[in-house]
């Protein structure tokens, strides 16, 4: 009995050394640096989970600088920053666009809706120059559907004979409640542009020099009469939807004025160039701006801020989800929205003419109003 306890005390014995072998080998392969011990323990005392995130951040760093290397080498192709085209596009306002066509006829429309345009102008040799709405008598209804009158500066021509030159007003149907000939009245040659009184009872009109104004009442009838430009019978509103190129007197910026007078919208040169073109060759982009009207002085306040750009002669092409950026070259006009939300202007493509809206609070891309026209006025 006694070998038979003993031979059992030796099994018990080996029993608990095995099993002490396997529960002891985990712990001397991690002490001892083994293959399990290497995938999930620290290296060099700092934590994998430090390791992973120091990793992303790295692969985030990358990916951001090649995108910004990316967008920087596409956006000096265009004529703004690139992401001023992914703005939504401006919304069509309310009212009626005064516009002419490629033939110079005159035409209204409404805005945004140019299939209910209606043709204002009869005569197939008659080019219009320039059109305005006038303004209505205080108490009247306003609006061309109510019998709104609008002025025309046009120029008849017809073959064997001289151009001549004459000024109308229009009722909104068409018809003609007067005509001057120009030339008999005033003897001498006007620019094309016509500037009304605030009260619309006067139209002025410059000499081609712009040293001499005439003005001309519509309530007495008569000639033109010659005046100053500083003393006019009452008020004139000069810069009304005013021309991109020309002031109305010499050494003036050419600007139009916001229907509250606080604003001017004007074409300027830009600060970025076209890169397909040699360094002395380069054209700068022709910026859109609005800017604080009662600012004096220089700085960002007097600069106000661009709303759209271009080249006139760089085209760039769309590259995926990227916009193309066709080459075009303000033209005409520009034309204030009634409420001063948005403003109307023409691009020429090569000899493409089209009219477009943006809002003149930054926040929109231009969106097309008409096309192969150029605007002259908007009216509520």
């Amino acid at each position: 009995m006694a070998a038979r306890a003993a031979r059992a005390a030796g099994t018990a014995r080996s029993t608990r050394t095995a099993r002490g072998a396997r529960g002891a080998a985990p712990r001397g392969a991690r002490g001892e640096g083994g293959a399990a011990g290497e995938s999930s323990g620290p290296r060099f005392g700092v934590p994998s989970w430090a390791w992973w995130s120091a990793a992303a951040v790295v692969l985030v760093a990358l990916v951001g600088w090649g995108g910004y290397a990316l967008y920087g080498a596409l956006d000096r192709l265009y004529p703004q920053e690139l992401w001023r085209y992914f703005r939504p596009a401006s919304e069509a306002a309310a009212g009626s666009v005064l516009y002419r066509d490629l033939d110079g006829h005159l035409l209204l429309a409404p805005v945004g809706n140019p299939t209910q345009a209606r043709r204002l102008t009869a005569e197939t040799q008659e080019v219009v120059r320039d059109a305005l709405f006038l303004p209505a008598a205080p108490g009247a209804q306003s609006g061309a559907a109510a019998g709104q009158a609008i002025a025309v500066y046009s120029t008849t021509r017809r073959s064997g004979q001289a151009e001549s030159d004459q000024l109308k007003v229009l009722g909104g149907d068409g018809a003609v409640r007067l005509e001057l000939p120009l030339a008999e009245a005033v003897g001498e040659p006007l620019l094309p542009y016509l500037y009304v009184s605030q009260s619309g009872r006067f139209l002025a009109l410059t000499t081609r020099d712009r040293a001499r104004v005439y003005y001309f009442d519509l309530a007495a009838g008569g000639a033109p009469a010659a005046g100053q430009a500083d003393a006019p019978p009452e008020p004139v509103q000069w810069h009304r939807n005013g021309d991109l190129r020309q002031a109305p007197f010499a050494g003036e910026a050419a600007y139009a004025l916001a229907p509250d007078g606080k604003r001017r919208a004007q074409v300027r040169s830009g600060p970025r160039q076209a890169p397909a073109c040699g360094e002395a060759q380069c054209e700068r982009v022709t910026e859109l701006a609005v800017a604080p009207h009662t600012v004096t002085g220089g700085g960002p306040a007097a600069a106000g801020f661009a709303l759209y750009g271009a080249f006139s002669s760089f085209s760039a092409e769309g590259f995926g989800p990227l916009p193309a950026q066709p080459a075009a070259r303000f033209y005409g006009r520009l034309v204030w929205s009634p409420d001063g939300s948005q403003l109307l202007f023409t691009a020429l493509d090569g000899d493409q003419s089209r009219v477009y809206a943006v809002g003149t609070d930054g926040r929109t891309r231009p969106s097309l109003v008409l096309d192969a026209a150029e605007a002259l006025d908007w009216i509520p």
